[in-house]
């Protein structure tokens, strides 16, 4: 392989000027992705910090004021008004962890609201967000990973389409062997360059636009190293692709019109054929008739509340205490929360069965959707960023499941102390229950979605060869 050859070919596509223009498209968009996704997060993130920073406020108020009262300084007609009772302290709020390169994929962020209330009540739900522009989701996000997953084989596709074609349609294909020395040597000579050239472009483009937006590249180092190795990887499967092209068909036009059609059944037909497969495989239940079937449960616990509270006392009767309450006030105080909580207690477990085949079809379908997106590159490139952005479907589930069990924890801490009577208290501050969840723990699939793209890509690297040493190359000069 002459390196002078590879050198002249690097000089001559880098002096052109659509591909400088390509080059500083794909900067622009790269960088105003990021900007853009930048500006939405820290929306987000003021509207999340105004949120908290108010519950924290009334916190530390009403454990100020529990102070004043405990100590005497202060006093109430109500326990509704009481820091002692239950009311100022039921609700508490959870978030979302916020990712250092969340602005890199919206995934699913932009479908979950990232902050929920926990109460003492019912279980929660995480909320969907309000939408107040709805044109935007028809589209989809526009963030560096739609950059990185659908534009940038685009511009592969623009630069390669022609690597063997253009020689033989110009008749220079046998002057190319016979300096090259080998049809190996024209394959490396044509795709080297252009492969260096533009993923070196993509890879410093996409960092670049990460740093310019805010993101610590050496504090996310790891993360950086697999997003790089990640486009590598992704950039190396289209020029595999448009090079076994180049190998099969004669003209430009045809390469062009097959890698297209690769393009759209790559990055559109398989991922929307395998979530089309995944709904009808695993239909999920009427979300109306499960809306209605909670309203329902909960009414007719309502009105079975004097059965409900003799069952969970007969259930439970270590919670079965006499009144320790001074005064009738008191006495309604608990009533309405024993009954409060033994009614929403019931009704979970009235709709527990609607909820539970809820989840198991998303479950299904999602388990359906990772295995078949391994036959997409695309789907597996743009699951890998969603989970590097913290914004992947099953890390929004783990956050549902993570929420679910804290609120299971934080409503059997109120019922044990409504059962027994007891008032919140100032030590009892620190024994409340806290919310902790990391979206890494839950889902790391990441370096095995690398793995098979690789795969792929080994694959492919394996039949361009065989159809050289098969002399694909010669047969074009035929």
């Amino acid at each position: 392989m002459n390196t002078k050859l590879i050198a002249l070919e690097l000089k001559m596509l880098t002096r052109g000027v659509a591909f400088r223009a390509a080059l500083l498209t794909l900067a622009v968009l790269l960088a105003f992705s990021a900007q853009h996704q930048r500006g939405v997060v820290n929306e987000e993130e003021v509207r999340v910090q105004e949120a908290l920073a108010e519950a924290e406020r009334k916190k530390a108020d009403s454990a100020d004021l529990l102070v004043q009262v405990e100590n005497g300084e202060k006093s109430f007609n109500s326990l509704w008004d009481d820091p002692r009772g239950y009311f100022t302290w039921h609700r508490n709020l959870t978030r979302y962890p916020a990712s250092d390169l969340n602005l890199l994929a919206s995934g699913q962020r932009d479908l979950h609201a990232p902050v929920n209330a926990v109460g003492i009540f019912k279980p929660p739900a995480v909320a969907g967000k309000d939408i107040d522009n709805p044109v935007p989701h028809l589209f989809g996000a526009f963030d560096p990973a739609f950059v990185l997953v659908f534009l940038l084989p685009l511009f592969i596709i623009a630069f390669s389409y022609g690597l063997i074609a253009r020689e033989v349609e110009n008749g220079t294909l046998s002057l190319l062997l016979a300096q090259s020395g080998s049809p190996f040597g024209i394959l490396a000579l044509k795709t080297l360059p252009r492969f260096a050239v533009l993923t070196g472009a993509a890879l410093v483009f996409t960092l670049g636009a990460l740093m310019l937006a805010g993101v610590n590249l050496l504090a996310n180092l790891p993360a950086m190293l697999w997003l790089s190795t990640l486009i590598a990887a992704y950039s190396l499967f289209w020029f595999l692709a448009a090079l076994g092209a180049n190998l099969i068909f004669r003209s430009s036009a045809a390469n062009a019109m097959a890698l297209a059609s690769i393009w759209v059944v790559v990055t559109i037909f398989l991922p929307a054929a395998v979530s089309t497969l995944s709904d009808r495989l695993f239909p999920m239940p009427s979300r109306i008739e499960m809306v209605n079937a909670v309203r329902a449960a909960g009414k007719d616990a309502d009105r079975r509340a004097q059965k409900i509270m003799a069952r969970f006392y007969h259930d439970h009767p270590e919670l079965n205490r006499e009144e320790t309450t001074p005064n009738e006030a008191h006495q309604r105080f608990f009533d309405y929360y024993r009954k409060s909580l033994s009614v929403g207690l019931e009704a979970e477990g009235a709709v527990k069965p609607t909820l539970d085949l809820f989840t198991e079809r998303q479950q299904k379908q999602q388990n359906l959707e990772d295995v078949l997106s391994f036959l997409s590159p695309s789907a597996l490139t743009a699951a890998s960023l969603e989970e590097l952005a913290g914004s992947a479907p099953r890390q929004y589930q783990g956050y549902a499941q993570a929420l679910s069990d804290f609120s299971t924890e934080w409503r059997s801490h109120f019922r044990r102390k409504a059962f027994a009577g007891e008032l919140i208290e100032t030590r009892d501050l620190a024994e409340f229950p806290t919310f902790s969840y990391n979206p890494a723990d839950v889902s790391n699939a990441y370096p095995l979605r690398l793995a098979v793209l690789l795969l792929i890509d080994a694959a492919l690297c394996f039949a361009v060869f065989a159809r050289v040493r098969g002399r694909g190359v010669y047969r074009l000069l035929a």
